[in-house]
């Protein structure tokens, strides 16, 4: 289930995210 979450957040991120929050992405996903 949490993956489940992460993806979310991420989806998210990727609809309507600035670079800083692309950049905590880049902490949380290393792979993104």
């Amino acid at each position: 289930m949490e993956h489940l979450a992460g993806l979310l957040l991420l989806a998210l991120y990727m609809i309507g995210g600035p670079s800083n929050e692309s950049e905590t992405i880049g902490e949380i996903y290393p792979s993104a």
